[in-house]
This record gives C-alpha cells, structure tokens and sequence, in this order.
C-alpha cells in the first residue's frame, strides 16, 4: 500500500489532501480568518484518533459476531497545551459500549481500543522530518 498523502492549496486558507483516491478538506474557522469548508488540523489529528479506534473495534466485532457496533460511539474532546510551542497538550475520550456484553466482551474490547495504530503514536511520539523544496522560476523563452 501506497503511503503518500498530496496536500494542495483550495482557496483562502483551505486545502485539499488526497491519498488513495480520497479527499478530505481542511480550513480555518470563520473565527480565525478561515471559510469554514473543512475540519481544523486538530480537528482532524483527533478525528483520525478516534476513527482508529472505531475501525480496531469493526475488526473485533467481525470476528464476534453479537456486538452491535451501532451502539458505540466515541466522543473525543482536546485541550491545548499551556506552554509553547503551540500544540495540542491532552486529548480525553470516552467510548460508549452497547450494554449486554459480558466482562470477557467488555475486557476484549477496552483492549482493542487501546491499541489504535494512531493512539500508540500519539502517546510514544513519532520522528518528524520535513524538508523544504524550492520551485525554480520557469525557464524564460525570450
């Protein structure tokens, strides 16, 4: 699998970012200067988290049949961190089971949502590296 995501410039302070075919669009608040037309970048880090989780525990409940997935929901607030640099400081989630599970079915799945790809690195950190590329001005054809 292809692990590249393409991110260009929508219009004002909105982008596009695409991976695989899919699209999402991220911006600013109207608060903040933005239009609206998508998720903040926080927004969709927290996002990201918490569809993590959510899609661990499709996996599990394809494997046990009887798990009402309807019944879950996963609400995810954030803070910022009070010192620089900017960044957000503490993510809080809670996951509503369906009720009628047994204590092995409820153990199991505080497992499964604990071990989320995206979740492990938030907590263990992850090595950033960016670098920066110029575009060259178009060759003159005079």
């Amino acid at each position: 699998m292809d692990k590249h995501v393409n991110i260009g410039w929508l219009q004002g302070r909105a982008w596009r970012a695409a991976a695989r075919g899919h699209e999402v669009i991220a911006d600013s608040t109207h608060e903040s200067g933005g239009e609206d037309l998508g998720m903040t970048p926080g927004e969709l880090m927290v996002t990201a988290m918490g569809m993590c989780v959510a899609i661990d525990l499709s996996y599990y409940a394809e494997r046990h049949p009887g798990i009402d997935l309807s019944q879950v929901s996963i609400d995810l607030n954030w803070e910022d961190a009070p010192d620089k640099p900017s960044r957000i400081g503490m993510i809080r989630g809670t996951i509503t089971l369906p009720g009628g599970l047994s204590e092995a079915e409820r153990a199991a799945l505080a497992r499964v949502a604990g071990s989320c790809k995206i979740r492990r690195t938030l907590e263990q950190g992850v090595d950033v590296q960016v670098a920066i590329a110029w575009r060259d001005p178009a060759p003159s054809l005079s």
